[in-house]
């Protein structure tokens, strides 16, 4: 079985492992250049994965136009994964290999088809998910699938907890699905398009902490930002305070605006919440340096708004 594979994250690394676990190495790993790696949060570098099993490497800015589309015809895949890419792939390239390209979502599909679906899960308190594999075709996360595993999510799931349990989950369907598919015997289920859901995209900004909401929500927020993603921030002094880090407090004695500060020590700060709760930040840094001292007030989401 001869595969391309796309991409430039942990769960690629993951397919490329397994495939070489099976003998099926591929004959070519496309990449982007460590000068575009910041397109990614989440972004690993898989050229020492590559090296170490002597897999020829194609650094590309774009997965597309009509070089890019030769150099992968000329590997005459018989699969083309694309997992982990933040591209979308050119029509074009659908009828490179030869019994179709394969994609991965960390998503329960047909529902939270498109962007930031690890966020998304978390934000929207999702019990369970799904790592889902499928065919790739014109439309977005809208292919036959070929396998999911489903699990539970916590309600403490944060982004690095989420992504562990989807490169789990995605490694157990790898040991299902290589073999039929170097058979080309793999079985295919059509997606129900009229259950479909989508993910918008969430950028760097929407981690903006309203302290008005309550410590619960401010806490999912935290969770849903936090490493590798670039995290949920509030200001002090006009400058960006990162929280990575956020334990609620069952109890509130204090009587305070939200934003405020109401305890500290070199361990935690506690902040003042909306809805009379209480939120202690465990893990916070100011200007790449832990934070060991703030004073009494984050800048406020409609303050910031108008700054």
């Amino acid at each position: 079985m001869r595969s391309v594979v796309i991409g430039a994250v942990e769960s690629t690394a993951v397919l490329i492992r397994k495939l070489v676990e099976f003998d099926y190495k591929p004959v070519l790993v496309v990449t982007l250049g460590l000068e575009y790696a910041n397109r990614h949060s989440d972004f690993v570098d898989i050229r020492p994965l590559c090296n170490r099993y002597n897999i020829k490497i194609l650094e590309v800015n774009k997965s597309q136009g009509s070089e890019f589309i030769a150099k992968i015809r000329a590997e005459r895949p018989d699969y083309l994964w694309v997992v982990g890419w933040s591209q979308i792939i050119a029509h074009d390239i659908l009828a490179v290999p030869r019994y179709g390209v394969i994609g991965y979502h960390p998503a329960p599909l047909p529902k939270m088809r498109g962007r930031a679906v690890i966020a998304w899960t978390i934000l929207r308190r999702m019990r369970e998910t799904a790592s889902s594999v499928f065919f790739i075709n014109e439309d977005v996360d809208a292919g036959d699938i070929i396998q999911q595993e489903f699990f539970s999510v916590s309600d403490e799931e944060n982004v690095a907890t989420l992504l562990q349990k989807h490169m789990l989950a995605f490694n157990l369907i790898l040991e299902r699905v290589i073999p039929s598919l170097a058979k080309n015997e793999v079985m295919r289920y059509p997606q129900d398009h009229a259950h479909a859901t989508y993910c918008a995209r969430r950028r760097p900004e929407d981690g903006l902490i309203d302290w008005n909401a309550s410590a619960n929500d401010i806490a999912c927020l935290i969770r849903s930002a936090t490493r590798p993603y670039p995290g949920a921030f509030s200001f002090y002094h006009n400058k960006k305070v990162f929280i990575w880090s956020a334990q609620i407090l069952k109890s509130n004695p204090h009587i305070a605006m939200p934003g405020q500060v109401v305890g500290i020590n070199q361990d935690y700060l506690d902040v003042y919440c909306g809805r009379d709760s209480l939120l202690r930040l465990t893990q916070v840094s100011f200007e790449r340096e832990i934070l060991k001292e703030v004073g009494c007030l984050f800048k406020l989401h409609d303050k910031f708004a108008t700054s």
